[in-house]
Order: structure tokens, then sequence, then C-alpha cells
């Protein structure tokens, strides 16, 4: 078994440890009771949050980090599909997009990168091969397109409400944090909220890559969630496990000491 399939599998076992001990002890119920992981090919996952919610896990070998997981969300409702962030690469988003429309009868019809980075657009021009229609923030529009990359068809400034079937999903700026075009999702009939990569997982070791953040607004951004999102019972970071709004009160705790400890590029303050 080389390292990656290593890697890969104990990630798994971690995660479903995680989820077992969070039931036995009357934890929040944050991966459905018997829903196990499903491994789609050595590079993508997929498992039940909620009814009508799949979290996507992808990896992908970045340096300096390792083999890093990626999470994002797949909504359906009436056999359509919404997906929040897409996976690494384009080839991974086929296998995802290829799993729902074969095993589930879900076309996913909709994609929202978070962010411009390649763990939540990298497989955007595979999406739009595959039909998909896709929102960004305006300023993740940008960024893609400087960087010659796959752009979203179709942009807003501060907030928009998407709808597939019965599927509400509510998108905002809510501030710059781990970059500075980073927006939340909210699905209200769900109580999920979706933090991307400004929220970190309690298991995480280190803030991450900062070299896009802006440092001062972040942490503000973060208090932001706590007041506007008070009801949320289940929260989803850009990597790691899910939990609730306990995240992102130690994402703010990261974010500070990572901000006296000097982690964050000058500039950004």
């Amino acid at each position: 078994m080389n390292t990656y399939s290593k890697f890969h599998r104990t990630y798994l076992r971690v995660s479903i440890v995680s989820a077992l001990i969070g039931w036995f002890s009357c934890a929040p119920n944050l991966v459905s009771g018997n829903e196990k992981v499903i491994t789609l090919s050595d590079e993508v996952t997929v498992q039940k949050i909620d009814d009508d919610v799949w979290i996507h896990i992808s990896f992908r070998e970045v340096e300096g980090f390792g083999l890093v997981p990626a999470n994002g969300l797949v909504i359906v409702s009436d056999g359509k599909g919404i997906a929040i962030d897409l996976p690494w690469t384009d080839g991974q988003t086929k296998t995802l997009f290829g799993w729902f429309r074969s095993e589930q009868g879900v076309e996913i019809e909709l994609v929202i990168p978070t962010h411009s980075h390649d763990d939540c657009a990298g497989g955007l021009a595979e999406a739009h091969r595959q039909g998909a229609d896709s929102w960004a923030l305006k300023q993740t529009a940008e960024k893609l397109k400087e960087e010659e990359k796959e752009v979203p068809r179709n942009t807003f400034e501060k907030t928009k409400s998407l709808q597939r079937g019965e599927t509400e999903v509510l998108l905002s700026y809510e501030g710059g944090g781990h970059t500075t075009d980073n927006i939340i999702a909210w699905l209200p009939a769900q109580k999920i909220l979706f933090g991307g990569c400004a929220v970190k997982s309690l298991e995480a070791a280190n803030i991450g890559y900062v070299k896009e953040a802006d440092a001062k607004s972040w942490p503000i951004m973060l208090n932001g969630l706590l007041k506007n999102y008070p009801d949320a019972e289940k929260v989803v970071p850009g990597h790691g496990d899910a939990g609730g709004l306990d995240l992102v009160r130690h994402s703010i705790k990261m974010v500070n000491s990572g901000k006296k400890l000097g982690l964050f590029n000058r500039t950004t303050e």
C-alpha cells in the first residue's frame, strides 16, 4: 500500500471514529447515525450529513502541507443538486457528478465556488462541461479571470439566494478571512452553515495557507457568523471534520493567536 492510500484510509477511519464518539457521547449528531463513507475513487469520497445533504471530500498533494482533504457539499431535491465548492480537479469533479447521476439519480445543475482557490473552483471547467450553471462572488470571478482559469457564469456582490427544487441556499460575503473573497453558504431548512476555508476544524494543527488572508477582517467576520447564524446546528469547514458553532469560536482563537505570532503577511494588516 502506498503512502497516499495509507493516508486516505487513515483519514476515513478517523472520520468514522469521530462520528461514533460524537454519537455515543450525546454530542450533536453531525453525521446521520448509520450513514457510511462511500468511496468513489482513491481521491473522492461522499457521506450523508443530513437527509438531503452530502459532504464530498477530495484529496490532493499540496506542497508544504502534504496530502490535503477538502470539503464541499451537495444538496439534493427532486432529482436536482447544488454543489457548494468543487473538488480540486476536473477529473475528481467528473467522478462526483457521474456518481450522483448514476447512483442517486441526481443531476447537479448548479455549482458555487466559495473562493478562487483550487479546492473550491478547481473543477469548474468540468462542471460546465457537465451542463451545470455557476455562481460566485464577483471578486472570485475577477481573480479566476486574472489567473486565466475557468470563470463562473454568474456573479453577485454581497448576497444571493439560489434555489433548485425545494432546496434554498443563501450565499453571503461576510468579509475577508482566509482570502479576501471567501463567502459562506447557509442552508436555512437544514440549519447547516458552510464556512469553507474561513472556518477551521477543531483538529486543525495550524492556521493553514495565509498568504492571501485578510488578518484584520478575519476575526471580525467570524464573530459576525456567531451573531448572524446563532441557530446553526452544523458547521462545515473547508478542511477537516464538521461540528457546531464551536468551530467558529475555535477559529477566532486560532486567527488571533496567529496574528500574535506574526504568521500573517504584514500587507494584510
